[in-house]
């Protein structure tokens, strides 16, 4: 494990507190003509008030989040704590972060400074501690699974969710590095890809032996993502590519909703998550934007309804799946009501973040893997189940 003088939650601490997813039918033809640029949002936030109440929950969990995932003298932000611990016993458990769950955490962090510009060095500190996980392998640098000396696993949706973070950073700072960065993971994401079953990207560099939605849907938001913020096609290219395998092999044609993975024999497991149907809802939302086609507004559409008839309790806003992939779902819906201007999408979101806020926290204020119950007891508490619910926050309390 990487050590360091300093604490980094300390630090952290420190700043934080001082800085005041229709048939896939006719899929290629829809992309034409020409491409046009992305839709500005034109849609009005909610009540101020409201909002209000949203950027309060989302800078708690992030005081919470550095304040109890950390340990003096460690690089790396805790994976979980124990139920029952308190702040100093906290600090002394568990091993260091998967690099999954410090993705979720720099995309709450990145959130935050979209919202409070001022928040920049917290954001650029987070980043600088995160040096341990890049890995150079075959010419290309990308994020592995956990420091060296560790083995060498390097998983391509990781690797996504860190883009998405880096472009999230990008958009809310103008710092040209963060765009950099995305752009070096983003050729580590492309060689992911293969002609082994018509396309799609592998979930995992050193055992290539499925292809998921997770690196497929993700990936096509990377790379929608940065041709609109840099204007080369090679990214609207492989977006294209990726979206016509993912809606061919991996939809579930019955219920419009997307299916985990396909093994290398072509046999589809079948499992929905709700990330998965989420990250290709967005991937809709975004082609929309780009070229203004309502084939894709339609089909985001269709996929919500489908989306919020499986995951959604429509009277309590309970969400039936684990945290760490419902956050892609408020995002999504985020996604289509700026889209749209259908406030069933933003009021549906108020309604399961109110939910999570009221009913999945334990009486320190740390969430549970669940967005349906309190947090069991007996349970861990997760670094990244903080970080889903900080980011959600952050999107209901923007202003603009």
């Amino acid at each position: 494990m990487v050590r360091i003088t300093f604490s980094l939650g300390a630090i952290l601490c420190a700043v934080a507190f001082s800085i005041p997813l229709l048939r896939p039918i006719a899929v290629v033809s829809a992309f034409q003509p020409h491409l046009q640029p992305h839709l500005s949002p034109p849609l009005s936030p909610l009540p101020p008030a409201i909002a209000a109440r949203y950027d309060i929950w989302g800078k708690a969990i992030v005081r919470r989040t550095l304040n109890w995932f950390h340990r003096p003298g460690h690089v790396r932000l805790v994976e979980k704590i124990p139920p029952d611990a308190t702040a100093a016993s906290a600090r002394k458990t568990d091993h260091g972060a998967f690099v999954w769950p410090q993705s979720m955490v720099l995309l709450m962090l990145a959130a935050e400074v979209q919202r409070y510009p001022h928040r920049a060095p917290m954001l650029q500190f987070f980043v600088h501690s995160l040096r341990g996980y890049w890995r150079m392998h075959k010419g290309l640098g990308a994020y592995a699974d956990l420091p060296a000396p560790a083995p060498l696993d390097r998983f391509y949706d990781d690797n996504e969710w860190l883009a998405w973070g880096y472009l999230r950073a990008y958009r809310a700072t103008h710092d040209r590095a963060y765009l950099h960065r995305a752009r070096t993971i983003f050729r580590f994401i492309r060689s992911g890809e293969s002609a082994q079953l018509g396309g799609g990207i592998f979930w995992l560099e050193q055992n290539r032996n499925t292809k998921n939605t997770c690196s497929n849907g993700p990936a096509i938001i990377d790379a929608l993502k940065l041709y609109t913020d840099t204007g080369k096609t090679s990214y609207l290219i492989m977006a294209k590519k990726l979206y016509a395998w993912v809606n061919k092999n991996l939809q579930d044609h019955r219920t419009g909703l997307y299916f985990d993975h396909m093994n290398l024999d072509g046999k589809v497991q079948k499992t929905l998550w709700s990330y998965n149907s989420a990250s290709m809802l967005i991937a809709d939302c975004q082609f929309y934007r780009i070229t203004h086609r309502h084939v894709f507004l339609r089909r985001a559409v269709a996929l919500a309804r489908a989306a919020r008839r499986q995951w959604v309790n429509p009277a309590s806003g309970a969400v039936a799946n684990p945290a760490p992939f419902n956050w892609v779902l408020v995002d999504a819906f985020f996604h289509l009501y700026r889209c749209s201007g259908q406030k069933r999408w933003l009021h549906c979101d108020v309604r399961i973040m109110d939910y999570v806020h009221q009913h999945c926290m334990d009486r320190r204020g740390l969430y549970g893997s669940q967005w349906t119950n309190a947090p069991d007891k007996n349970t861990p508490r997760r670094l990244i189940d903080q970080a889903a619910a900080g980011q959600c926050y952050f999107f209901l309390g923007q202003r603009r």
